[in-house]
């Protein structure tokens, strides 16, 4: 089943007998099928508002529908007004206060539960709310195999323009709550899309230490820049953590450049903030160390001075690292990382067993056994 072109050579299978294709001509609706439909409705068009019909909707039977909502409102088929302009006018209009003000809270979402729904609307009985929507239009639906909720693309579109006019409290009240919900979810991606239309960054900041960035990946960080970018100096400088987190996002995309703003960025404001006490200051510091010893990757030597200088200020392991992740950034050889010199390798060797457990201490042991793979790498080779 699909909705691509899909059986372009079937003509053999056709003849076998093997494929009952349906296509878009099956399913379109001709002049003569907009007649029929509109008569299985209860109403009778003239032959002009038939060809009108047909031109205005080439076909597609929803638009047939909401020009028939137009029909039974206005008594006849102007064929002005545009579909969209249909859908407020015949679909969202006609509804009542309460109604609207539900659907700009879950209209965020492209499709939403009855727990999300009061989640989004709370101290309502939100499940009447829906089933009244449901009575009155075809444009809300209920997933047949789910206890999810559907609004049509068109009708989505409809709320999303109108809430568009809202005051901007409102809107940045109902963006901020649906961040909340994402956070309950553990759906930190959208979480930080939310609170960013929100406009509250110190929420989007407090996901970002939460989730650790580990929801960013090469595809999605040009969105946290920005979000970034537009986030006020002074919230930033708020979020000690979570900078050091993002900073650590941006070297692993390649951002080098924004990387050192942010390093720089960062460490001046740790170093002003008051309010952190000498351990805070410490531990902080130290995932700067960890964090600048990347910058001297693939030198283990100098990479060990700055996994030293992290142990002695965090006494303790890193919280801004993805432990999960592959130290080597997946290369399948230690050696080929770590080989500088020629003549040099078995001295890299050792250097590698002494420098190592300095990163072990401050990582959960993150890489473990790295040296004992290059020793067998060389011994191999």
């Amino acid at each position: 089943i699909t909705r691509t072109a899909f059986f372009l050579d079937s003509a053999e299978s056709r003849l076998k007998g093997q494929v009952r294709h349906i296509g878009i001509e099956s399913l379109q609706f001709s002049r003569t099928d907009v007649s029929k439909y509109y008569r299985l409705c209860g109403f009778t068009i003239t032959e002009k508002e038939q060809d009108l019909l047909y031109s205005q909707s080439e076909g597609w039977v929803s638009a047939r529908y909401l020009f028939m909502l137009e029909f039974i409102a206005e008594g006849s088929i102007t064929g002005k007004a545009n579909i969209q302009e249909l859908v407020h006018q015949t679909v969202f209009a006609p509804l009542r206060a309460e109604l609207k003000s539900f659907l700009f809270c879950v209209g965020v979402f492209d499709s939403f539960d009855l727990a999300q729904a009061a989640y989004m609307y709370p101290n309502v009985n939100t499940e009447a709310l829906l089933e009244e929507l449901l009575s009155r239009n075809a444009f809300v639906t209920r997933g047949r195999f789910s206890a999810g909720y559907h609004l049509h693309n068109l009708f989505s579109m409809c709320i999303r323009e109108e809430f568009t006019k809202l005051p901007d409290e409102r809107r940045q009240a109902i963006w901020k709550r649906a961040g909340g919900w994402y956070v309950r979810q553990k759906e930190y991606l959208q979480a930080i899309e939310c609170y960013f239309f929100a406009g509250a960054f110190d929420e989007l900041l407090d996901v970002l230490e939460m989730d650790k960035g580990n929801s960013f990946s090469g595809e999605t960080m040009s969105h946290l820049i920005a979000c970034l970018s537009d986030c006020p100096k002074e919230v930033r400088e708020r979020h000690h953590f979570a900078m050091l987190v993002y900073a650590r996002k941006l070297f692993g995309v390649n951002q080098m450049q924004l990387f050192s703003a942010v390093c720089a960025e960062v460490t001046a404001s740790i170093v002003k903030d008051g309010a952190l006490d000498a351990e805070e200051k410490d531990r902080l510091l130290g995932e700067y160390e960890l964090l600048m010893s990347f910058i001297k990757y693939n030198d283990i030597t100098r990479m060990s001075e700055h996994h030293r200088e992290a142990g002695r200020l965090l006494k303790g392991c890193s919280r801004i690292l993805d432990t999960h992740s592959s130290w080597t950034f997946a290369s399948p050889s230690i050696l080929a990382l770590f080989h500088r010199e020629p003549g040099k390798l078995s001295e890299e060797v050792r250097t590698m067993h002494s420098s190592m457990p300095y990163y072990y201490r401050i990582t959960g042991n993150h890489g473990n056994g790295a040296e004992s793979v290059m020793e067998a790498e060389a011994a191999f080779c």
